[in-house]
């Protein structure tokens, strides 16, 4: 009996060891799973971006992940830059020959966001909270006008064509796009909707057309929410999705002096699937055409 019981326990580590694998390559599997979506994540949102949307009812971005409890969106979005590139002009006099008005406004959006840059490091600088705060209100409203006046440059460049004196080529500012990946906690209730018919074949091979009658089933009971009924199981990542929000509720908790204050995020309770992902595996039916299978 003794050898009996050593021989199955031998056998039982053995398939176990076939099965995962030796402890080192387990550690390396997870090390390759932590690299792996290290890999996809993109820089987070800070406190700031969540501040931000509190109050806002509707969100758009790409999935990056979803469950039952928490959903991760990835938001591009688009800033100005001085380009390292821009040569500003020789001439600055506007008396002088050769002076360019248009360009010399370029150069001047420039001095601007070098003075904004300058009034940032003051800011840091302050003796007070009150005195960083009117700084900072200052700064933002010196960099809303900045933003202005490079949009209406842009436009008057574009309307401008071919023949425009100043060189399209020679901007002061560039865009640059950035993306971040926000988590939001999904509510017990969640509703699931998806502006996509599902895409399949009818018998004869074709690509189905949907009835009045079957558009109306697939909505659902419910004709006030957005598109057709879905699945959690139906959302995979690179989809395009708009979550519907609802705002923070205030905290019971007695905030902790010592602390910094908590940012407290919306929750989502309906995430509608606006544009789907051509490599995404929810298209059924796709690839397999059953008209060209039989030909």
């Amino acid at each position: 009996m003794k050898h009996l019981g050593r021989l199955l326990g031998f056998v039982t580590i053995l398939g176990m060891l076939v099965a995962f694998g030796p402890p080192d390559v387990l550690a390396n599997k997870k090390k390759k799973d932590a690299k792996e979506k290290a890999k996809d994540a993109g820089p987070a949102a800070s406190d700031a971006d969540y501040k931000a949307i509190q109050r806002q009812k509707e969100f758009v971005g790409k999935l990056v992940n979803m469950d039952a409890r928490l959903v991760t969106v990835r938001v591009e979005y688009s800033r100005y830059e001085p380009n390292p590139k821009y040569k500003p002009p020789t001439v600055t006099n506007p008396k002088s020959p050769g002076y360019n008005a248009g360009a010399n406004q370029q150069y001047q959006m420039i001095r601007t966001y070098q003075d904004i840059m300058r009034q940032q490091q003051a800011a840091a600088r302050a003796k007070s909270p009150l005195e960083y705060q009117r700084a900072m209100q200052r700064i933002a409203q010196d960099m809303a006008r900045l933003q202005q006046e490079i949009m209406r440059m842009n436009q008057a460049m574009t309307k401008a064509g071919p023949g425009a004196k100043v060189d399209p080529n020679n901007q002061p500012f560039i865009t640059v796009v950035n993306t971040k990946d926000f988590d939001l906690e999904v509510e017990e209730k969640v509703v699931y909707r998806k502006l996509i018919l599902p895409f399949e074949y009818d018998d004869t091979g074709n690509v189905k057309t949907y009835t009045d009658k079957e558009k109306a089933a697939l909505r659902g009971d419910d004709k006030t929410k957005p598109g057709y009924m879905a699945k959690l199981e139906e959302f995979s990542p690179g989809q395009e999705v708009k979550l519907y929000l609802n705002p923070p509720k205030k905290s019971d908790k007695e905030p902790d002096k010592d602390a910094p204050p908590e940012v407290v995020r919306p929750t989502v309770y309906m995430v509608v699937m606006t544009k789907d992902n051509p490599n995404s595996s929810v298209i059924t039916g796709a690839k397999d055409n059953p008209k060209k299978k039989k030909n």
